[in-house]
């Protein structure tokens, strides 16, 4: 599995290559269409769960909901959701995080993603809610596809063994968190040319409110890596014995497992979470 598989260990190592140039650049205050550099070096805010369900009641009760929507299953099965929402509907949360930042109003998107997540990631909950996602793409088990997601790379927690810690990558499908991709002005004339990306990260006992600048670089990346995964054949990647294996494979677990366990790929976990688009 691991030869037909992208590189977790690889793929990381691009993306930190990758953003190594390009937060030098974002360091260049002449670099116009860049986030200003010290948007890379928040911190999130930490609540305890209990504490904002008592305020904040709807948004549980929307989790809670588009969980049991998935698959017709109920919160036992499905192991995590999120929902794309507009700002305004958590503006209690999300109003304080800007202000204590200096984030304008104007460079908000006017939608965020809420996450529900297992336990096994409340430990570093609030290191994930600040970390910077990029776009990759990656096969299906089969090699048939290959789609394009955004990633978080984070440490989990076994909450059910000995409590030891390992590597993790939260993912999801690109298309689904492009709503939540800066300002409806940016770009535009006269608009700024970086946004803010809104977070709220839910696992355990555990709130965290975060997120996450978006500049003209990122736009390019997720656009590139849409427009790649679109192109992808993979007779011209993979050898035929390679896809039968492949195929063998994903007749046992399924095109993407990760969407319905911690699912290992070489030395990492992998959990994606379908994002669902919800209203008041």
């Amino acid at each position: 599995m691991n030869a037909l598989l992208v590189s977790i260990n690889n793929l990381e190592s691009d993306q930190m290559n990758c953003r190594s140039t390009v937060e030098a650049s974002r360091n260049n205050e002449h670099m116009e269409g860049m986030a200003p550099p010290e948007m890379y070096h928040l911190t999130a805010d930490v609540y305890p769960r209990a504490e904002v369900e008592a305020t904040s009641p709807h948004l549980f009760e929307l989790l809670n909901h588009a969980l049991k929507h998935l698959d017709g299953m109920g919160p036992e099965n499905c192991p995590a959701v999120g929902v794309l929402i507009e700002v305004e509907f958590l503006r209690e949360l999300v109003q304080p995080f800007c202000d204590a930042r200096g984030i304008d109003r104007r460079y908000v998107a006017d939608e965020l993603v809420a996450f529900l997540l297992p336990p096994e990631f409340e430990n570093d909950l609030a290191n994930l809610a600040m970390s910077h996602s990029g776009a990759f793409n990656h096969p299906t088990v089969s090699l048939a596809d290959n789609r394009t997601y955004a990633g978080w790379p984070c440490v989990l927690q076994d909450v059910n063994g000995f409590g030891h810690f390992f590597p993790g990558v939260l993912w999801v499908a690109a298309h689904e968190l492009s709503g939540a991709l800066g300002s409806r002005d940016m770009g535009r004339e006269g608009g700024p040319l970086w946004g803010w990306t809104p977070l709220v990260f839910v696992s355990g006992n555990t709130l965290v409110v975060g997120g996450f600048a978006v500049d003209t670089f990122d736009i390019g990346g997720f656009q590139a890596a849409t427009i790649s995964a679109q192109g992808y054949q993979r007779t011209e990647v993979y050898s035929d014995e390679e896809v039968e294996v492949a195929q063998q494979l994903a007749e046992a677990v399924g095109e993407t497992p990760w969407y319905e366990q911690l699912y290992p790929i070489d030395d990492a976990h992998v959990l994606a979470v379908r994002i669902l688009r919800a209203t008041r």
